[in-house]
């Protein structure tokens, strides 16, 4: 004896969903700012940690930076992008700008995929001509104790070892993770 399940309600089949507003440019390399999941107002956030790895680009007076999204088994998405921060000549407001596009970036993320941070890990890699992100990170207000401020994320400054960006920003979130377990 087969029994027919009774027709939903329109109210049940079509939860609501929000996404962030259309890129200008759609980009392969960018984290998802939106998505077809369907969530509701009362769903919970997803625990995940992100990967940060900053890298200022003398040659083209731009910020490089990498984050990478990891759920606490595997990698899940990832993004490189740069910053022009050719047209603004004090240095402390060059910090600022890239800060604040970060940190943009990381909370329409969050919102739209339905995120909650947990901890980030800030990668600080010494560059080629002896500078250490270290004093870029640690600048106030620091981009730590923003992240932590405004996402209620555990952040860690980790030495990062790679090639590219996007390396070291995957080296960061994995270190993060095996310290947020063992705290």
């Amino acid at each position: 004896m087969i029994q027919e399940s009774p027709p939903s309600s329109p109210a049940l089949s079509s939860p609501s969903t929000w996404s962030a507003p259309p890129l200008t440019s759609p980009r392969t390399d960018r984290l998802p700012l939106k998505t077809n999941r369907r969530t509701s107002i009362a769903a919970v956030p997803q625990a995940v940690y992100l990967g940060l790895e900053l890298e200022y680009n003398e040659e083209k007076s731009k910020v490089d930076y990498a984050i990478c999204t990891h759920d606490g088994s595997y990698a899940i998405d990832y993004e490189f992008s740069s910053v022009d921060v050719s047209n603004i000549p004090e240095n402390n407001d060059r910090i600022e700008k890239v800060i604040q596009v970060v940190l943009d970036n990381i909370t329409s993320y969050s919102i739209a995929q339905n995120y909650k941070i947990q901890a980030i890990g800030l990668g600080a890699h010494l560059t080629k001509d002896g500078q250490d992100m270290k004093a870029f990170l640690a600048n106030s207000p620091s981009l730590a104790s923003r992240l932590w401020l405004e996402f209620d994320a555990l952040p860690f400054i980790v030495s990062t070892k790679g090639k590219t960006v996007d390396e070291r920003a995957s080296s960061a979130v994995r270190k993060t993770i095996v310290w947020y377990f063992n705290i």
